[in-house]
């Protein structure tokens, strides 16, 4: 089973991208356009199957899921929601138990 030397190329070009998000040597994003640029000027895949997956609407799902996690990360809303819940529903020890469970 041979593999074509294009799938090699594509595969070496995948592999320093996650490696180039893992080591953050500039920003994700600027590594991702890196990647996709570098898929077609090297003529591996035509422009239209290299920007393909900006068009799924599930790759944006996940985008924003990342970016609303890294705000409740970041401000720390989820410990403040926990705490309220907590304050509210913790009198007693079913409220705790109720409060852990909607934390």
């Amino acid at each position: 089973m041979n593999v074509d030397v294009k799938a090699w190329h594509l595969l070496s070009i995948f592999v320093a991208t996650i490696v180039g998000i893992i080591l953050r040597p500039i920003p994700m994003g600027a590594v991702e356009v890196l990647g996709i640029t570098l898929t077609f000027l090297t003529g591996i895949l035509t422009i239209s199957e290299s920007l393909s997956g900006i068009g799924n609407s599930v790759i944006w799902l996940i985008v924003i899921a990342f970016c609303i996690s890294r705000d409740f990360i970041n401000t720390r809303l989820g410990a403040r929601i926990a705490n309220l819940f907590m304050m509210e529903l913790g009198k007693k020890s079913p409220g705790l138990a109720y409060g852990l469970v909607a934390a």
